[in-house]
């Protein structure tokens, strides 16, 4: 009898740089066979998020002399960021200390750590931790806020994941609805057939919003062949922002047709040292 070895092919290993992207000269790269993300920490965003080689999912706003986008005093830069939720608790424009303000940085042996500073606004900061699972083409995200004030703030995490013009979105029909201020015609969004989900396609006329709380903890978006899935743990048990809606969508109308991807933690009363975690995937399938 003759014995067969078997060779299991190891995952190609994980590389990780430190080197320019775009304007930037110094951006944290983590390359798999799979996939490929890139987190610029000088405007603390997650700016890259592709198959190696293929087109950048993530929405990068238009820059004149390296300045983003400006809407009501707010630099939107694109990719993908964390705000506290709901929004109602500090209006708007967002606290530039918690959106777009440097993030120092740690390479670890299986990703990346990026770290904040406290907002002297709020007390509040955040923390991030990505891992792009080797033999996968999926990224893990690990999102921290710490309350470093004196006050107790009854608040969630939230991910905001801007992406470029994907064909559609899929969010579950559990407790969907557009969000209250103005009518959605309902060309915009419709059941999936056979499935619990509701597929919004984008208005290029007017921003629209809608929240759901699926189980799954799943939001889809499509881009031709290509799918791109968010997905968090919810439960079931807990309260959620903004009326108890734990995944969001936001379709932005022309000329700059992104789409978000929003994921939020349950909100949680945060004492004066403690942290709230939102744990997150992004994964193409």
């Amino acid at each position: 009898m003759v014995l067969a070895a078997l060779f299991v092919m190891a995952p190609a290993p994980l590389r990780i740089e430190v080197k320019p992207y775009g304007m930037w000269s110094k951006a944290i790269h983590s390359v798999s066979e799979e996939l490929e993300i890139v987190f610029v920490p000088e405007v603390g965003r997650l700016m890259h998020l592709a198959p190696p080689g293929g087109k950048n999912w993530l929405w990068e706003s238009p820059r004149t002399d390296g300045k983003p986008l400006n809407t009501g005093g707010w630099q939107n830069w694109g990719g993908d960021k964390l705000w506290p939720a709901p929004q109602s608790r500090w209006g708007w424009p967002p606290d530039p200390a918690l959106d777009g303000s440097p993030m120092t940085y740690q390479i670890n042996a299986d990703g990346f750590s990026v770290f904040g500073k406290p907002s002297a606004k709020s007390g509040l900061v955040f923390e991030r931790t990505f891992q792009v699972v080797p033999g996968t083409a999926r990224v893990q995200i690990v999102n921290r806020m710490r309350n470093t004030g004196t006050k107790a703030q009854k608040l969630a995490v939230w991910q905001i994941c801007q992406l470029d013009a994907p064909d559609r979105v899929w969010i579950s029909s559990t407790k969907f609805r557009p969000y209250p201020g103005k009518a959605t015609p309902t060309v915009y969004f419709s059941p999936v057939p056979g499935k619990d989900q509701v597929e919004i396609l984008r208005d290029p006329y007017d921003g629209r919003k809608y929240g759901a709380k699926g189980l799954a903890g799943e939001l889809v978006a499509f881009r031709g062949a290509e799918r791109l899935v968010m997905r968090h743990e919810v439960d079931v048990n807990r309260e959620y922002p903004d009326s108890d809606r734990a995944q969001q969508v936001y379709t932005n109308p022309e000329p700059h047709h992104y789409v978000e991807l929003e994921l939020n933690s349950p909100l949680k009363t945060l004492l004066p040292g403690e942290t709230q975690t939102l744990k997150t995937a992004l994964e193409f399938r």
